[in-house]
């Protein structure tokens, strides 16, 4: 299971478990351009410092916890909205290390059962912050029981059998603190849904994405080009984890230290990825929904792959303008899906 307890009183760098948190972290000389354009870097907390775009919605929550911290009031719930790969996690971090008090950290998915979810929250203190990435994927008695915590009322415990007994008991949390993040919040239960503040990440620009990927090659004693770092920056689908991947591995294969558009074009062949990121998997999934009857389960079972990586697939091909899904129609391509087709099939047909 997969949590990570960080007590109170630590920086923004020992906070962050890059292993754990949708990683955008790059050192970063923190400036207004890399802000967003909207918080000059002598007023950027260095919680946030290593995020580069984010800059209204890093305002609204520093904002948010700052005023919480003067009011002595833990932080109403908030929930990250955006894509796989965004930085939710890594917002999330920086909110409780901007608290300054003690945090964990679960994957929702790891919980078993209600019990394992209440052991770990149970070791928290009055006004500690629980990160709860993925919600949706928690099983229907955690989001009733998170729903409880959140109205301040009791949770039922299960009684505990085996070689530590224990009996059904009652658990009252303290006051918590509760950042959550979700790529499907209609997944979660609505009334759970509705107690939190919802905040959606905005789309990265290329040229932060860009900047992204120039400093991790930097922090790797490498430079890139202007125009390589554009070509990486194009290729991952406006996600900041999978530039700074990118360029971890190119950096590790590479015996350059300038890095030249020719070499991200080497890279990316051998590789198996087109220049708008588009793979193999993708081309496959265009080709099940071109043919006709492309209902979700028949994409899902003919591409032979787990679901959850199927989905997150078929999301980049919908913002890109691809694949369209209408209700009563299932998923079609587009015109521009087709054309793209059409050119992947020369790569990868």
């Amino acid at each position: 299971m997969h949590y990570d307890i960080i007590p109170s009183g630590y920086g923004a760098e020992t906070a962050v478990d890059e292993s754990s948190a949708e990683a955008s972290m790059v050192p970063v000389e923190t400036t207004a351009a890399s802000a967003g354009g909207s918080v000059p870097a002598a007023t950027r907390h260095p919680a946030f410092d290593g995020i580069l775009g984010q800059g209204k919605l890093v305002d609204r929550l520093r904002e948010l916890a700052e005023g919480c911290n003067a009011g002595g009031r833990v932080i109403p719930p908030i929930l990250l909205v955006g894509p796989s790969g965004g930085g939710k996690t890594q917002l999330a971090h920086a909110v409780a290390v901007l608290l300054g008090v003690g945090h964990i950290y679960s994957n929702c998915s790891a919980f078993t059962n209600l019990t394992s979810m209440l052991d770990l929250h149970e070791r928290l203190s009055p006004y500690d912050v629980s990160i709860l990435d993925e919600i949706d994927k928690s099983k229907k008695d955690i989001q009733t029981a998170f729903l409880s915590i959140l109205d301040g009322r009791p949770v039922r415990r299960p009684a505990r059998t085996g070689r530590h007994p224990e009996p059904e008991r009652l658990v009252e949390m303290p006051p918590l603190s509760f950042v959550a993040a979700t790529t499907r919040p209609g997944k979660m239960m609505q009334d759970l849904l509705n107690r939190f503040l919802v905040f959606e990440l905005e789309s990265y620009k290329a040229g932060e994405l860009a900047e992204i990927a120039m400093l991790v090659a930097r922090s790797e004693g490498r430079s890139l080009a202007d125009e390589a770092a554009s070509l990486l920056a194009g290729s991952c689908h406006g996600s900041p984890r999978e530039v700074k991947k990118r360029v971890g591995e190119l950096c590790l294969t590479s015996g350059i230290s300038h890095i030249s558009k020719s070499e991200v074009d080497r890279f990316l062949c051998q590789r198996g990825i087109h220049s708008e990121g588009w793979t193999a998997t993708h081309f496959k999934i265009l080709g099940l929904i071109g043919e006709s009857g492309s209902s979700k389960a028949r994409v899902y079972t003919q591409a032979g792959l787990d679901p959850v990586l199927v989905e997150n697939f078929e999301a980049q091909l919908v913002r890109a303008g691809l694949v369209a899904i209408e209700k009563g129609h299932g998923r079609t391509l587009t015109s521009t899906g087709r054309a793209a087709f059409l050119e992947l099939s020369q790569m990868f047909g």
